[in-house]
């Protein structure tokens, strides 16, 4: 009998050791739930395919300069689009269709490929003209909203994000712009006026206890109405 136990306990204390040791990334975390992917060794750029179908375009940032120092960011993933949007000097542009980014997107802080990767930066013009693009929520990893990064957005009507910069043009011509949810507790820094050119005021939504920072800030030139965030 004391054997039969001891063996039953065994089998529990394996059981549980098995669950807790699975690997793999839980549902509760779908920022890190191995989506399937393709990478370009040539071009060091990830084409990613989400749970939910949504297609996401990355490139690994290779290195970066601070103060005359060059470092490598091996486990830093810039957004980009791919192909980019054409331009008119641009000889080299293929005629085809630009993969657009549309609908609701999120952006995760990190994701799993071959390894774990911090979403750290958005290239420039990254959403440049994504017409059929409604809302985009931005994670804390990504601090500057770059220039004209959603310009052309004629459908964008939501945003969130955590950044301390918008750069010019970052929100040119997104005439449906309802409301824009600012989590940094400090205003971020708007470069240029022309940042919200032909922007209609929103409604911004911010920490409880800054929103009296924002209305002394520069938003107070763009915003309708200053709410918190709840």
């Amino acid at each position: 009998m004391r054997t039969k136990l001891l063996i039953f306990a065994a089998a529990i204390v394996f059981s549980f050791a098995f669950i807790g040791c699975k690997g793999g990334n839980t549902p509760d975390d779908p920022s890190e739930s191995n989506p399937k992917y393709t990478y370009n060794a040539s071009t060091h750029k990830y084409e990613v395919t989400l749970n939910n179908g949504q297609k996401l375009y990355f490139k690994i940032a290779i290195l970066e300069v601070k103060e005359g120092i060059v470092t490598k960011l091996d486990t830093a993933l810039t957004l980009i689009s791919y192909p980019n949007y054409k331009r008119a000097d641009d000889k080299s542009y293929k005629e085809e269709e630009p993969y657009l980014y549309r609908g609701n997107v999120s952006i995760p802080p990190t994701i799993i490929l071959d390894k774990k990767w911090t979403i750290h930066a958005m290239m420039k013009q990254v959403f440049y003209y994504c017409t059929e693009l409604n809302s985009v929520e931005l994670p804390q990893t990504i601090d500057k909203i770059t220039y004209n990064a959603f310009g052309g957005c004629k459908q964008l009507k939501e945003i969130s994000f955590y950044s301390t910069e918008i750069e010019e043009a970052a929100f040119y011509d997104c005439v449906a712009l309802e409301s824009i949810k600012s989590y940094s507790v400090t205003p971020p820094q708007i470069v240029s006026s022309r940042a919200f050119y032909n922007v209609p005021k929103f409604n911004l939504y911010v920490p409880q206890n800054s929103i009296e920072a924002y209305k002394q800030s520069a938003w107070k030139n763009y915003a309708k109405e200053f709410r918190p965030i709840e």
